[in-house]
This record gives C-alpha cells, sequence and structure tokens, in this order.
C-alpha cells in the first residue's frame, strides 16, 4: 500500500508542459518600433490565437536596456487603436497642438508622436505613423 501511495505522490508531482509553435505572419521595423502580427498554436489542445506585438527601446536610457511594449490580442482593441493613431496623424498635420489618447501623446514642442508604455517611452515620425497604421490594418487577430 505504501508503495502505491508513493508511486501515485510521484506522478501527481509531475508537470506537463504544452507544445506550442509560433510563426510570425508579419514584422517590420518602424522607426523605433520592431512589430510583429505571430500566429501561437498549442499543439495539445489546436487552439491557434492571433496578437499583434510590438517592441522598443526606452528612449530615457542609452547604456542599459529597458524595452517597452504594446500587445493587442483583441481585433476591438487593434480598431482603436488605428482610430487613435489617425487622430494623433490628423493633429501631427495641423502641429502646435498638445494631444493625447491611449499610450500616444503629442507635445507642441514637438514634430514626432510620443508612445508611452508605464514610464518607458519612444518616438515615431509622421511618415512612422503612417506605416504603423497600415502594418495594423494588415494584423490578423481572431476576436
Amino acid at each position: 500500500m505504501k508503495i502505491i501511495l508513493i508511486l501515485f505522490l510521484l506522478f501527481q508531482s509531475v508537470t506537463t508542459f504544452s507544445q506550442t509553435i509560433k510563426s510570425k505572419l508579419l514584422k517590420e521595423k518602424i522607426g523605433a518600433l520592431t512589430c510583429e502580427n505571430v500566429m501561437q498554436i498549442n499543439l495539445t489542445n489546436n487552439d491557434t490565437s492571433y496578437y499583434f506585438f510590438c517592441s522598443f527601446q526606452n528612449t530615457e536610457y542609452q547604456h542599459i536596456i529597458d524595452i517597452g511594449s504594446i500587445m493587442i490580442s483583441r481585433k476591438n482593441k487593434l480598431t482603436t487603436t488605428i482610430n487613435q493613431l489617425n487622430q494623433c496623424l490628423k493633429y501631427m498635420e495641423t502641429g502646435k497642438v498638445d494631444f493625447s489618447i491611449g499610450p500616444f501623446i503629442l507635445y507642441d514642442f514637438a514634430k514626432v508622436l510620443y508612445i508611452y508604455d508605464d514610464n518607458k517611452k519612444t518616438t515615431i515620425s509622421k511618415k512612422s505613423v503612417i506605416k504603423l497604421i497600415n502594418f495594423l490594418e494588415r494584423c490578423k487577430l481572431d476576436y
């Protein structure tokens, strides 16, 4: 009986890991941003998911690595982000306006868009904002 109990406890403590495959559907360097649209397949339950991931080096630091990021896994959040960027683009064209929406901020003293992730930030030009919008419009997400 002790052997059965020991075997049961031994097998109970073994953890299993799910196997996943990741495939980058799109990848592009846009200004200071590295953007990817990724498909992830869980082989254990055949579940497929898609997400958008964008990373950047915090411009506050030059000698240490401090990465900021934006991750989107839902279509409605993707649509919201595209709309926010289009609004920023409109104000970038007029210039000299302070404007803030979501993680994006325009300052009246700059001709670039600031992107924030908590206390991490980077900037991209008007041309890069247009490229980012085009990239996001091509991204595939499931729901």
